[in-house]
């Protein structure tokens, strides 16, 4: 225990400031949830976590909302703040296109592995997961969202999504990784 009490604990810091003060940052075997109402870019913010997270290590990103193109898409445009209306419709500025240009490398670098299968379970996940940590040192977990789990259980909804939760936590200590 004293061993436990005097070892520093490793967190992994948000892309936020203010969030990094109030938890100190991502710890592994955590889970954390992003939760609000539909349309005011909660996929955005994982996009953004697991690009800061992808900095320290591979990512792994089950995106059961959107295809791995538009994923990339809105990566793409977060991290070299371009629109991503423009990047979709093959219509940037050149101020845009030159950004593009001269900062490809820090995107084209992201070790972000992504899962855009529609339909899987927790452990599909677990599995998508497992490949991805066989590829080097896995830092974290993105699941965008956890309500379109599917589960073959007649249990009431809101208890499946109970057991995904019970699910990704067990994930994020069997992998020692936080779970978003």
């Amino acid at each position: 225990l004293e061993r436990k009490l005097s070892a520093k604990q490793m967190f992994i810091p948000s892309p936020w400031k203010d969030l990094n003060q109030a938890i100190g940052g991502f710890r592994p075997g955590a889970v954390y949830v992003v939760a609000a109402r539909p349309g005011v870019g909660k996929t955005v913010i994982a996009a953004q976590i697991a690009s800061g997270l992808a900095q320290h290590g591979l990512v792994s990103f089950s995106s059961l909302e959107m295809t791995e193109t538009e994923l990339v898409s809105r990566l793409v445009a977060e991290r070299l703040d371009i629109s991503v209306g423009h990047l979709n419709d093959a219509k940037l500025t050149d101020v845009e296109k030159q950004v593009l240009a001269d900062r490809r490398s820090q995107v084209a670098g992201l070790k972000i592995a992504i899962d855009d299968r529609s339909g899987i379970s927790a452990s599909d996940i677990r599995q998508f997961v497992r490949t991805v940590s066989r590829k080097g040192k896995l830092v974290g977990v993105v699941v965008d969202y956890l309500q379109l789990l599917t589960s073959k259980s007649k249990m009431e909804r809101h208890n499946q999504v109970a057991e995904f939760s019970r699910q990704l936590k067990i994930l994020a200590n069997d992998f020692s990784v936080p779970v978003i």
